[in-house]
């Protein structure tokens, strides 16, 4: 198997840019509609996947609602330790590569949020979806969160073109390339700080039609039950410019 870029691109200057980039009031919505929506309550056992810095995590934990965290990079997991600790939340964590990660069983959720699903390839994905069903109790749900399915993607992004942004102390240029088999998108990023330091970095998000998401889920004994744009509210349609995918184990 090929090594995957993505599995290190969050490491250095775009955690802070990350923090950055989604807002609060996101995670509070989501957060609410899975509790509101969903009942979940302090006897829900929750899987956050590629969980980060821990916005999910911690927001669920601070409602009582016991979280296994799952992350590849130190930084991330530490933080995550620090404030569970600190305030006495029901969080487990595992610092590991989600396709080297022995799934732990009993979870009545798994989370996989912020795009991160489209950071796994085709020969990737199978591997994770088959340990989130592993995790899964029977009738267990599974959330994915993407704005990189190739309805959004694909009308969205043109061949070789670049974005230059502001965030914070940091400049940030991605350029974009379209490549096929398979169906990706390369983002050559550059990050530069105060100091005039640069982190050059390459990123792929891996494009899959919702119709694919569906066979890949069923073949790993996962049902999709449907797609919205905005959780509870509207599904999703072409043109919506991200994806809540909600499936369930079989």
């Amino acid at each position: 198997m090929s090594i995957n870029p993505n599995h290190s691109y969050f490491e250095g200057n775009y955690q802070e840019i990350w923090k950055q980039v989604i807002p609060e009031q996101l995670t509070d919505k989501e957060i609410g509609h899975l509790c509101d929506q969903y009942g979940l309550n302090t006897s829900t056992k929750v899987l956050d996947l590629m969980c980060g810095h821990g916005r999910h995590t911690l927001a669920l934990a601070a409602k009582g609602i016991p979280v296994t965290a799952v992350d590849n990079l130190s930084s991330y997991i530490q933080q995550i330790e620090q404030v569970a600790t600190s305030h006495s939340l029901p969080i487990s964590t595992f610092c590991q590569n989600l396709l080297e990660w022995n799934p732990v069983t009993g979870h009545d959720w798994a989370l996989c949020m912020g795009n991160s699903l489209n950071f796994f390839s085709p020969v990737e994905l199978p591997v994770l979806l088959r340990k989130v069903a592993d995790s899964l109790v029977p009738g267990g749900y599974f959330w994915i969160n993407s704005w990189s399915i190739a309805e959004i993607a694909l009308p969205r992004t043109q061949n070789k073109e670049s974005h230059s942004s502001e965030i914070g102390p940091y400049r940030h240029i991605n350029h974009f390339e379209l490549k096929n088999d398979p169906l990706r998108i390369e983002i050559q990023s550059i990050i530069t700080d105060e100091l005039g330091n640069e982190e050059k970095k390459i990123a792929i998000d891996y494009l899959y039609t919702i119709e694919e998401l569906r066979h890949y889920l069923a073949a790993a004994g996962l049902q999709l039950i449907k797609a919205e744009s905005v959780p509870g509210k509207k599904l999703f349609s072409e043109g919506d410019s991200r994806v809540y995918i909600l499936s369930q184990k079989i």
